[in-house]
């Protein structure tokens, strides 16, 4: 990467700022609510993410790393 003057999108395993999570979670809605959905228009499948997050995804939640219950 500085070969090529590139920065990393994330920081090393590990660390607090990982994206581990938020690829889980990302994960999570397109196992749940927009797998195998075609969508007329964007409103319908911004809703419907909206609706999983507000009343389906649980927030409290614990992450399965234990890592990230350090930081």
């Amino acid at each position: 990467m500085k070969e090529h003057n590139l920065v990393p999108s994330m920081s090393s395993a590990g660390n607090c700022h990982d994206n581990a999570v938020a690829g889980s979670f990302i994960a999570t809605i397109k196992k749940r609510t927009i797998k195998r959905k075609l969508y007329s228009i964007r409103e319908d499948s911004k809703a419907e993410i909206f609706n999983f997050i507000e009343m389906s995804y649980n927030p409290k939640k614990r992450h399965s790393h234990r890592w990230l219950i350090t930081c």
